[in-house]
């Protein structure tokens, strides 16, 4: 269940907290046998995960482009489920063993600034409870009080508010190989921002209890009022795999998102911004977990 976690990370990008209103629709339900896909949580079962992201990114101003260099992260969890309820869902405690920089540093105002979010983060702990299609309905967080811990306070105090903000990743519906499916959620942020969101996913295959699946994203973000000095956010897309043994709290995945935004500098002037991100989440391997 990293991918709760990663769901974190990536609403953070976004930098407020949000109220949505999500639906899930199948498109296509796939080729025979249909089968629901669902999680079998074990009560006691305890796993170690990686997450790897890299990002790198981009400014363009007055006809000259500026290339910005980020450490590439490396994040190793310990996961645990501590009961599984009578419907199959299951309280899930986590915590961090370490992140690391793997990548090269970048300036040393910006590194700075980085070294402390890994310390923070590296404090990271909590727990979760889940249904059996992935569908998170409580939270608890735990971090070293800083901007880091402020930002994932106001995330969770949203989620909180708001029944249907975690999105399921699996539909109620049996599905069979091929089938598509699509979430959708329609999101504000601190009242300033409107983010619509699109998640696609194709079940390119299952055997027994492991599954395939393409993922595509489509993020169009813009001012609930626009103005003078307010960015324009081009729209922010993303494809991944993900492999998913039904059985285990790890999945082995590969996502890559691109984004870009036009800032405002004057009548006649402006700043673009571009950034690519990749991110990867595997099981960890004996090594990793000595961390």
């Amino acid at each position: 269940m990293i991918r709760s976690l990663a769901r974190i990370a990536s609403l953070l990008c976004l930098c407020a907290a949000a109220h949505a209103q999500s639906s899930i629709q199948v498109l296509d339900f796939g080729a025979t046998p249909r089968v629901p896909i669902r999680y079998r949580f074990h009560a006691g079962a305890s796993e170690h995960a990686v997450m790897e992201m890299s990002m790198t990114s981009s400014r363009e101003e007055n006809g000259k482009v500026t290339s910005m260099s980020s450490p590439s992260t490396r994040t190793t969890m310990s996961i645990q489920v501590t009961d599984v309820a009578a419907d199959g869902s299951a309280h899930v405690e986590f915590a961090t063993r370490s992140v690391e920089a793997t990548g090269p540093a970048g300036a040393s105002d910006t590194q700075t600034v980085g070294d402390k979010t890994l310390a923070d983060s590296s404090k990271l702990s909590g727990s979760y409870r889940t249904d059996t299609r992935g569908h998170i309905t409580s939270w608890d967080i735990s971090l070293p009080k800083g901007d880091l811990q402020q930002a994932v306070s106001k995330l969770m105090d949203s989620m909180a508010a708001d029944d249907n903000d975690t999105l399921q990743e699996f539909p109620e519906e049996a599905v069979g190989p091929g089938a598509h499916w699509q979430v959708v959620s329609h999101r504000k942020l601190g009242g300033q921002f409107k983010v619509d969101m699109t998640q696609d996913f194709t079940l390119r295959s299952r055997v027994g209890n492991v599954i395939v699946l393409d993922t595509k994203t489509l993020i169009e973000m813009a001012a609930v009022s626009p103005g003078p000095g307010i960015p324009d956010f081009n729209p922010q897309s993303g494809s991944g795999t993900q492999i998913i043994d039904l059985d285990k709290l790890v999945p082995t995945s590969t996502s890559e998102s691109s984004s870009s935004q036009t800032i405002p500098k004057g009548p006649t002037q402006a700043m673009k911004m571009h950034s690519k991100m990749v991110m990867k989440t595997f099981p960890a391997t004996p090594a990793d977990s000595v961390h």
